[in-house]
This record gives structure tokens, C-alpha cells and sequence, in this order.
């Protein structure tokens, strides 16, 4: 899913503002990633728990019943395969500046 990785930036951003000067720079790089990638698995997990209460509770065919575990394993699958070449990009990324979040705030919020 393309939306979860934009909601997994911006608590990222919020967890660094909380904690001031600090923040996230001083998290590993592998706990970022791991915990990136467990993040957005989970948003991946709830949407799907989401079609399948509609599907149920108010007859959409969000899922398309004749598919429905094709869907969502499909779903899933994607949300992995997505989660995980974000989050090694990060861990690289991360590995390379660690300090990236924090200009990455001072431009936001320029």
C-alpha cells in the first residue's frame, strides 16, 4: 500500500520533535529500519482488518468475496515487499548520515 509510507515518516518526525535535540539520531540505524518495517506491516495488517469489517459488518465488497484471502495475501505481500526496500534504503541511508533527520526537521520547518 502507498499510503503507509508517508504516515511512517511523519511519526518518525513527531518521535524526533518530542525528544529535542537528542531524538532519533541517537536511535540505531537497525532499530529505525526494524522498527519501520514492523510499523508499516502492522498499518498493512489493520487495513486489512478494515475490508473485512466492512465486507462484513456493511456488505461492501472491498476484498471481492470471491478472492478475498487472494486479496489480502496479495495485500500483505506487497505491503512486505515495500516496507522492506524502504526500510533498507533508510538503514543505508542512516548508516551513511545519521544526523539526516535533523536537517531534514530544520528545512520542514524553515
Amino acid at each position: 500500500m502507498v499510503g503507509h509510507d508517508n504516515r511512517d515518516n511523519r511519526i518518525l518526525t513527531h518521535i524526533h520533535t518530542q525528544q529535542g535535540e537528542e531524538g532519533i539520531d541517537t536511535l540505531k540505524p537497525g532499530f529505525v529500519a526494524l522498527f519501520s518495517f514492523s510499523f508499516a506491516l502492522a498499518m498493512g495488517a489493520v487495513w486489512e482488518i478494515f475490508e473485512f469489517s466492512m465486507d462484513a459488518s456493511i456488505g461492501f465488497n472491498m476484498q471481492r468475496t470471491d478472492t478475498g484471502v487472494f486479496d489480502t495475501m496479495s495485500d500483505l505481500i506487497v505491503d512486505t515487499l515495500g516496507a522492506l526496500f524502504v526500510c533498507i534504503a533508510g538503514y543505508f541511508y542512516l548508516k551513511k548520515d545519521p544526523k539526516i533527520f535533523k536537517r531534514l526537521e530544520d528545512r520542514l520547518l524553515k
